[in-house]
């Protein structure tokens, strides 16, 4: 309608169209500089936001200069000329768009309340980018961080093991540590999954794709029974001489791999397939309802202590068995504070 009122001499005298031409440049021109006010305030914010990335050198140069208030003194603290000091200085404050200090004379500089601000937000930020500095290389070095260890129950009972664990508290005591137990399969799996960063099997060197393992050592395997079984009465014991017995064993989907050896023991040097009658998932458990049974089984030497009472342990004439120990870890996992124990452990591997 404006427009038409412009543009038609007839609808409109000539000073109302002036009037109205006038109006429509206003109009356009408030338009035109909303526009660049847009503009000016997104390159004034993208300009501001630098100031979280600051060089921290600068603010410490700020920070010295502010509580020296000699640019002299503060240059020969950071052991370089004046001139290059007030560069930095300028630079700072070109930066954040005003000044920091005020240059009376020569000799008196003073804070402006811009600078009096500054300061006060300089020094937590100074302490919070050494801070992360610091954590960083610890980081780095491995003392921080988590560290989740999964083993075999009979692993834990290791005193060396123990051993390690301390040993790694007192070298980086701010490693946060996770210790678990499971069978040697749900280590593997822990280990492969990511939910464990380290594991410990009752396996000599298992070979799994994008896994690296490291041997621990083994120790022996005993014959454990009650003091009331005949056997224990026998000076000698012989593979052949358990064909009979009942056997207490660890259930094959809780360890695979040492019910396999002690089959395959039985077969190849008794000639016999053990006649299992129990199936329990814990050595120790196994012991605390041996005695006063007929029942027999074979159990790591980890486990022949005081605390099991009623049970003795005999080793098979003819027969060297042992549990071999590995630990693995994930080849992907880089981290530090696993790179740390693995070393700490292997100073005390050979576990016999």
């Amino acid at each position: 309608m404006i427009w038409g009122l412009i543009c038609a001499p007839r609808l409109a005298p000539r000073k109302i169209r002036r009037l109205l031409i006038y109006m429509l440049f206003f109009i356009y021109s408030i338009i035109i500089n909303c526009k660049f006010n847009a503009f000016f305030r997104l390159i004034f914010q993208i300009k501001y936001s630098q100031i979280s990335f600051m060089d921290v050198k600068q603010v410490k140069i700020f920070l010295k200069v502010a509580e020296l208030m000699h640019f002299s003194r503060a240059a020969e603290y950071f052991c370089m000329a004046q001139s290059a000091l007030s560069r930095q200085i300028m630079a700072l404050e070109a930066e954040i768009g005003c000044p920091l200090f005020r240059r009376e004379n020569r000799w008196h500089i003073a804070l402006t309340a811009a600078g009096r601000s500054f300061r006060a937000d300089a020094e937590k930020f100074v302490m919070q980018a050494e801070d992360m500095a610091h954590r960083a290389l610890m980081a780095e070095r491995g003392d921080i961080g988590r560290l989740s260890i999964c083993a075999i129950p009979s692993f834990l009972r290791e005193g060396r093991f123990i051993e390690a664990i301390k040993a790694m508290r007192r070298s980086h005591p701010n490693v946060s540590l996770e210790i678990l137990e499971s069978s040697s399969e749900g280590v593997m799996s822990k280990v492969v999954s990511g939910d464990a960063d380290f594991g410990i099997v009752r396996i000599a060197n298992p070979h799994l794709e994008g896994i690296k393992s490291i041997t621990l050592g083994r120790d022996k395997i005993l014959l454990a029974m009650s003091e009331d079984n005949p056997l224990s009465r026998r000076p000698k014991l012989r593979m052949e001489d358990l064909r009979d017995c009942p056997f207490v064993m660890i259930p094959r989907s809780e360890s695979p791999f040492f019910r396999q050896l002690i089959e395959s023991t039985c077969a190849e040097a008794g000639g016999f397939i053990p006649k299992v009658m129990r199936e329990v998932y814990n050595f120790e458990l196994i012991l605390r309802l041996m005695p006063g049974s007929l029942d027999v089984s074979f159990v790591p030497a980890l486990y022949n202590t005081d605390s099991i009472s009623g049970v003795v342990f005999r080793e098979v004439e003819g027969v060297g068995l042992y549990n071999s120990y590995s630990g693995l870890w994930r080849s992907e996992n880089d981290s530090p504070t696993l790179v740390n124990f693995v070393k700490i452990l292997s100073r005390r591997k050979n576990f016999k």
